[in-house]
């Protein structure tokens, strides 16, 4: 976030750089790299997001890792300058609507991605 710049967001967000694995029923099984995670969701980077409305599970981490359900909500495609150069992403942004098996990770799923 920028200084004087007000945060709008109903959740804090941690950045990460986390593997995901991204499933649906229409459109099969994706890897990918979640950017940013919160509460309520994550922004996942990808070259050919879901379109949206579509339900998925994502496998966050590795193979052990949460599972989280959620649906597309937003497409992005961002540029920012990275050391001097150009730089740009493309990504959909994943409302949560539930975790399978919390016990693994236990009550912070959070914690347990960033370890």
């Amino acid at each position: 976030m920028q200084p004087g710049i007000a945060e709008h967001r109903k959740n804090p967000r941690w950045r990460v750089f986390c593997p995901v694995v991204v499933r649906s029923i229409e459109y099969g099984e994706t890897q990918a790299l979640g950017i940013n995670i919160s509460s309520g969701g994550i922004f996942i980077q990808t070259f050919d997001p879901l379109p949206l409305g579509t339900q998925v599970e994502i496998q966050l981490g590795n193979a052990d890792g949460v599972i989280a359900r959620g649906i597309v909500r937003s497409h992005y495609y961002m540029t920012y300058r990275e050391r001097e150069h150009p730089a740009s992403c493309t990504g959909m942004g994943v409302r949560f609507v539930g975790f399978d098996d919390m016990t693994a990770a236990g009550p912070d799923v959070f914690t347990h991605l960033m370890h």
